[in-house]
This record gives C-alpha cells, structure tokens and sequence, in this order.
C-alpha cells in the first residue's frame, strides 16, 4: 500500500487522577497483603507511598472538578481555596473534625511534612530513670510524619478519598465515562508519498 502524508489534529484529554488512584490502590493492597500475611518488613514505607498517594489523588480529583466546572479555575491556587471553592460549587458541607474530611486534612499535612521536609531541631529536657548504660536508647528520634504511618491510618484514609470521590462525582452530574482519558482526532490526507521518500524517513 502506498504511503501517504498527512495532518492528524485533534485534542486529547489525560486525567492524572487515574494514574494516581491506581497507584494508591496499588500500594494499599501491597499494604494490606503484607498485613494479612504478617509481614512487618517496611510497613511503614508501604503506609507512607499509600498515603502521599492519597494525597496527590484527592488533590488532582479537586483539580478535575474544578477545571470542568468552575469558569478562571487556577489549579496553582492554594489547596485549601481550591477544596473551598470546588465544595461550595457543588453545594456540599464539609466538617474538617469528622470524617471523612477529617482524613483530607490529614493527608495535607502529611504530604507537606514530606514535600517540604527539613530538620527537626528540638530540645528537650525530661527526668528519667533506669540504668546507666539503657539512658541514652530512650531518646525519641522520630518524626512528626511517622505517627501517620500505620495501617489503620491508611485503610481509614483510603476509604475516606473514595467516599468523597464518588460523593463529588455524583454532586457534580458527571458520568464516570467524563473522568476518563479521552481523545478525538481526524486525519486529512495531504498527498501520497513515493517510496524512495517513504524510505528516507
């Protein structure tokens, strides 16, 4: 068949918030596997990629929303605005201290220890008693972040970002098929090619 040049146009749409979903049910199930097997090695690792993931995907359903809905959306605004201003377009009441908007605000502080992680600098001074030799093993050298990573934390948090999930989709009138990766192109032959051309290419 003879070769032929062409204009392909177009216009796709690619929704990060599938990969990113993907991604933290990928790693809550590697978590929950390692739990049902009794499995410790790193669950505080796996605890930590389920629940950045969490917070990336429930930042980019905030940002699918609003591009759709909202007229000057700006998806570089600050997190909170944009939770704001996506909720009350769609007529929905969030209460920060209970779930599952509680596990959001979780998620956002977890994710901004992480992203914007620095040393912790702190002095402490506290009486203790034991042997000589075990005093120095007492002193607490974890992190902030850490008190977030267990499996109940996650689980709880995961299914917090699918109930609002599917809360704001259903708020907003769309259909699952409109969350999805789309394209639309057409092709218009411009000429047909002659081998010796097609070859060079």
């Amino acid at each position: 068949m003879q070769n032929v040049r062409a204009r392909k146009e177009g216009e796709r749409l690619i929704y990060i918030h599938n990969s990113l979903a993907n991604a933290a049910l990928y790693f809550k199930d590697r978590l929950d596997e390692k739990v049902k097997g009794g499995i410790p090695d790193a669950l505080s690792f796996d605890c930590m990629a389920v629940l950045i993931m969490l917070a990336f995907t429930f930042e980019a359903y905030i940002n699918f929303f609003g591009d759709r809905l909202i007229d000057g959306w700006k998806e570089k605004a600050r997190f909170d605005e944009k939770v704001d201003r996506v909720f009350a377009h769609l007529k929905m009441i969030k209460d920060d201290t209970t779930r599952p908007y509680s596990s959001i605000v979780m998620l956002k502080t977890f994710r901004d220890m992480l992203a914007h992680g620095k040393p912790i600098k702190q002095k402490f001074s506290e009486i203790i008693e034991g042997k000589v030799d075990e005093l120095n093993r007492r002193i607490d050298l974890t992190g902030g972040w850490e008190q977030y990573c267990n499996a109940a934390a996650a689980s709880e948090a995961y299914d917090d970002v699918e109930i609002l999930w599917r809360e704001l989709l259903e708020k907003s009138g769309l259909s699952i098929y409109d969350t999805m990766d789309q394209a639309d192109a057409s092709i218009t032959i411009i000429e047909q090619v002659a081998e010796a051309d097609a070859a060079d290419r």
